[in-house]
């Protein structure tokens, strides 16, 4: 369940951008995905969690995981829950934070 550091990535888009618990993982504009510097661990789910800098995406970009950066604050700890944990990715040369929930490893 665990990505590790510099492992590829891809992303999981789906049609609804909510996880099965309601929770957004990432937003879209105009048919692409957008990503954010930051995700906010201590606020995380409510309407100002994603901040700084923000990024589209196709979605099959590839990604190189940089680090995990923990799971927000309000989700249980439960490893269960490790869709929401959150990893830095570096794609087409932008540092995003991504949930494990959007993410696939590549062999």
């Amino acid at each position: 369940m665990d990505l590790k550091k510099n492992q590829a990535v891809k992303f999981i888009i789906r049609p609804l951008n909510a996880t099965s618990d309601g929770f957004a993982t990432y937003t879209t504009c105009g048919g692409m995905i957008k990503l954010f510097e930051k995700i906010d661990l201590g606020s995380y789910p409510s309407c100002s969690d994603f901040k700084g800098k923000s990024y589209h995406f196709n979605g099959d970009e590839v990604g190189i995981v940089i680090k995990f950066v923990g799971r927000p604050d309000k989700v249980n700890r439960d490893p269960q829950w490790f869709k929401y944990d959150i990893y830095e990715v570096l794609i087409s040369g932008k540092v995003v934070q991504v949930f494990r929930e959007n993410l696939e490893p590549i062999p």
